[in-house]
C-alpha cells in the first residue's frame, strides 16, 4: 500500500470521531469506526504475500499451470498492484481477480477458476470483508463462562523453553505482520473462545456492545471465525476469535499472539481466553462429515487419508462413486480388501481434524486405517526426504501409546514419533528432551491420529489397524523467509520426497489388492 495512503488513514484515525466514511468501490462507502477501518485494511494489506502464495499452491493442486507461471513471474508487481487498490471496503480476492486479469486476459476462466477454489478453502463469500450482523438482545442464557487474562496456561506450558529456534518466532511475525503490534498501539481487547459465539453475546451484550461484525479475510477466515466488536462509549474495539475447527488450532492461534514481541498486555491491550465448561461444540469440520456421511450409499472397511491425489489415477477404474461438501470428498473403490473410501480434506487439515475425522470413520464401520503427512525430524544430521515408519507413538505427554504400526515397510521403521499442538511448541527445551526420549519425528497431526486410534482400541475386541507413514522434513519447515504460506512443509517437493510418497502409496495399494474374508463389510 502506498506510503501516503497508509499515513491519511492513520491521521483520520486520530482525528476524526467516533465514526468514518470507508471508501467502498464506486465511491458507496461504507460506515465503519475508523479503529476498525483501520485494522481491516491492515489486515488486508499483511495478508497479500500469504494470499499470493495461496493463489501459487491452488494453481499447483488445480494444474493451472500459465496462472501459476504468471504468479511466478509476476508476483511482486502484482501485489503491489493490488496493495494500491485496497480500501478497508475492498473484497481482496475481486482485486485480485480483477489485477491478474488485467495482466492476462486469455486466462480470464482459469483465474475465475482459481478464485472460486481459494474462495471456497478458506469459506469467503464475495463482498466486503466486513459483514454486520444483525443482533438482538439475547435472551438469558445460564452460562458459566470462565475469563482468564492472557492466553491461557495451556499455552504458556507449552512455550517453556528459550527461543534459540528461530523459526516460530519468525513464523509467528510473519503470519501478524504489523497486525499485533497495530492491536497493541491501538490497545484492542482480544477474546479467545473455542466454541460457538452465540454463547458470549449475553455477556458482551452486558458489557455494552451493540455493533457486532463478522471479519472474513484470508488467513483470518482460515481454521475460526472472527468477530469484530465496534467501540461503544467507553468500551474498546474488541477482536474475538471463536468457532475454532480444532482444538490444536486453537492452542496454536494464542501461542502466537504469546510469541509477538511487546505482547498485547504490555501495550496496554487486554488479552483474554474464554471457556464454557458446560458448552457443547462440534467442529465445524466434524460436522460437516458427519452430514456427508448421512448420504453415503457405502460403507467402507478401509479409510485411506493424506496424499490423497497418489491414489487416485491407480484406482480411477474402481471407482464406485464420490461424495462431497465444502469440506470433505470422499472417493469410494471396490478392492479386493473391502470397499475403500480415500479421504480429502478440502478445508483446514491442521492438528486434530484428521484423527476426529477418522474416528468418524471408524463408527462407520472402518477396520483398516491409512495415514501419511509430513513431518519434522528432530536430529539435524538426519537424513530427511525419506519415508519414516515409526516403531513408537508417543502422546502429546510423552508417554507409550499401546498401538503398532502395521503398515510393513521394514526398510523405512524409524523410531518414536511424538505430536504437539502447535509447531510453536517445538521450543529448545522441548527438542532436547524429546531428543533424550529417543523421539526422531514431530508433527501436529500423525500422533494425535496415532492417540485417538489407541482409545478406541480400548476395550475393542476386534482392534482398529493403523498404518501410518511420514514424509521428513528438517526443522526449517517453517521457511518464514520464504514466499510461500507458513506452516506448509511444502508442495514444492524434490525427487527424493516424491519417491518416498510413492513408496508409501505402493505399499498401501499392495495391502488393498490382498483379499479379505467379508464379514458383512461393503455395501449399505
Amino acid at each position: 500500500m502506498p506510503r501516503l495512503r497508509l499515513g491519511a488513514l492513520l491521521l483520520l484515525t486520530s482525528l476524526a470521531g467516533p465514526a468514518a466514511a470507508a471508501p467502498g468501490a464506486g465511491g458507496a462507502g461504507r460506515v465503519y469506526d475508523p479503529e476498525i477501518a483501520l485494522l481491516v485494511l491492515n489486515i488486508q494489506k499483511e495478508s497479500l504475500p500469504l494470499l499470493a502464495s495461496e493463489l501459487k499452491r491452488q494453481c499447483e493442486w488445480l494444474g493451472l499451470l500459465a496462472v501459476k507461471v504468471l504468479l511466478d513471474h509476476a508476483a511482486d508487481e502484482i501485489v503491489h498492484d493490488v496493495t494500491a487498490d485496497l480500501t478497508p471496503d475492498s473484497d481482496i480476492l475481486a482485486v485480485f481477480r480483477r489485477v491478474l486479469v488485467r495482466y492476462d486476459p486469455a486466462q480470464s476462466r482459469e483465474i475465475d477458476q482459481l478464485i472460486g477454489e481459494v474462495r471456497r478453502y478458506h469459506s469467503l463469500r464475495p463482498g466486503p470483508p466486513l459483514a454486520k450482523l444483525r443482533v438482538r438482545r439475547p435472551t438469558a442464557r445460564s452460562i458459566s463462562l470462565v475469563a482468564e487474562a492472557g492466553v491461557g496456561p495451556d499455552v504458556e506450558a507449552g512455550l517453556v523453553g528459550a527461543q534459540t529456534i528461530r523459526q516460530p518466532l519468525a513464523a509467528a511475525q510473519r503470519r501478524f505482520g504489523s497486525t499485533g503490534p497495530l492491536l497493541t498501539r491501538r490497545r484492542w481487547c482480544v477474546d479467545f473462545y473455542l466454541g460457538d459465539l452465540r454463547d458470549l453475546l449475553p455477556l458482551y451484550w452486558r458489557m455494552g456492545y451493540r455493533v457486532f461484525y463478522r471479519l472474513r479475510a484470508p488467513y483470518i477466515s482460515y481454521s475460526k471465525q472472527a468477530y469484530v466488536l465496534a467501540p461503544e462509549g467507553e468500551l474498546r474495539p474488541r477482536l474475538v476469535y471463536c468457532g475454532f475447527f480444532g482444538r490444536d488450532y486453537f492452542r496454536h492461534l494464542r501461542a502466537q499472539f504469546a510469541l509477538l514481541e511487546g505482547g498485547m498486555e504490555s501495550g496496554g491491550g487486554l488479552v483474554r481466553t474464554l471457556q464454557c465448561p458446560r458448552c457443547q461444540f462440534t467442529q465445524p469440520g466434524v460436522a460437516a462429515l458427519r452430514d456427508l456421511l448421512k448420504t453415503v450409499p457405502y460403507k467402507a472397511r478401509n479409510a485411506v487419508m493424506g496424499y490423497h491425489r497418489l491414489f487416485e489415477k491407480p484406482l480411477e477404474q474402481r471407482l464406485l462413486g464420490r461424495c462431497e461438501n465444502d469440506y470433505w470428498r470422499l472417493s469410494y473403490y471396490d478392492l479386493p480388501a473391502g470397499v475403500t473410501v480415500v479421504v480429502e480434506c478440502r478445508g483446514t487439515g491442521f492438528g486434530e481434524i484428521s484423527a476426529l475425522a477418522l474416528e468418524e470413520l471408524v463408527r462407520q464401520g472402518a477396520q483398516c486405517l491409512y495415514y501419511a503427512g509430513p513431518a519434522a525430524v528432530t536430529e539435524a544430521a538426519a537424513a530427511v526426504d525419506r519415508l519414516f515408519v515409526p516403531e513408537e507413538f508417543l502422546d502429546s505427554e510423552g508417554s507409550p501409546l499401546p498401538l503398532r504400526n502395521s503398515l510393513p515397510l521394514r526398510r523405512s521403521r524409524s523410531g518414536r514419533h511424538q505430536s504437539v499442538a502447535s509447531p510453536l511448541f517445538v521450543t529448545s527445551d522441548w527438542l532436547a528432551s524429546a531428543r533424550e526420549r529417543r523421539v526422531e519425528t514431530v508433527d501436529c497431526e500423525a500422533g494425535v491420529v496415532a492417540e485417538r486410534v489407541a482409545r478406541l482400541n480400548a476395550g475393542r475386541q476386534a482392534p482398529v489397524s493403523l498404518a501410518l507413514a511420514l514424509i521428513g522434513a528438517d526443522l526449517s519447515w517453517l521457511h518464514p523467509d520464504e514466499d510461500r504460506a507458513v506452516y506448509t512443509v511444502g508442495y514444492e517437493t524434490g525427487a527424493q520426497r516424491e519417491e518416498a510418497k510413492l513408496a508409501y502409496r505402493d505399499a498401501v495399494l499392495k495391502l488393498l489388492d490382498t483379499p479379505f474374508q467379508d464379514s458383512g463389510a461393503g455395501r449399505r
